[in-house]
């Protein structure tokens, strides 16, 4: 009837790197998703253009904030607004959702390849949706490559330089 008490204690070490700039430091503090090795992507000397297509608010604005620094992002809220924003802007590299009102990600990636000029864009499904259905059929409508969600953020901006560069 009296309690027990613990006591943990762990050793603690200020540690930095010798070469990093305090601005550099600053930078990951504010965003710990940028630490990759990457540089922006150029495309004829400005960032290339990624369509990021996602209905969540959060996520799309997740989505902006860890490419931003590599790519110019335009987004839209799903497939339908997608396709509105595909024949106004230039766009190098399409990132869908699959479920999404409106137009989810299979319809609007049927869409885009029934458009010559857009076929051929590189197209990214990241989904919740992982079973092995849906990624068949996302490989089978053209996609690049289905990545689900929660997805490790440098093998995405990696997967994108990819594509860019093999584009």
């Amino acid at each position: 009837g009296m309690g027990s008490t613990f006591t943990l204690q762990l050793p603690f070490q200020e540690a930095s790197k010798p070469n990093e700039t305090t601005e550099e430091q600053e930078e990951k503090i504010n965003n710990p998703y940028l630490a990759t090795t990457y540089q922006p992507f150029l495309l004829n000397g400005e960032k290339a253009n990624v369509l990021i297509v996602e209905d969540n608010v959060e996520m799309n604005n997740f989505l902006q904030q860890i490419l931003s620094p590599y790519f110019f992002c335009q987004s839209a809220m799903d497939g339908q607004q997608g396709l509105e924003l595909l024949n106004k802007r230039k766009v190098d590299l399409i990132i869908s959702d699959v479920m999404m009102p409106n137009m989810d990600g299979f319809t609007f990636r049927e869409k885009v390849s029934e458009i010559d000029a857009f076929k051929d864009l590189p197209f990214i499904m990241l989904t919740a949706r992982a079973d092995d259905q849906d990624k068949i059929r996302g490989l089978q409508l053209g996609v690049n490559d289905y990545m689900p969600k929660p997805f490790n953020t440098q093998e995405l901006i990696a997967r994108i330089h990819n594509l860019l560069k093999n584009k």
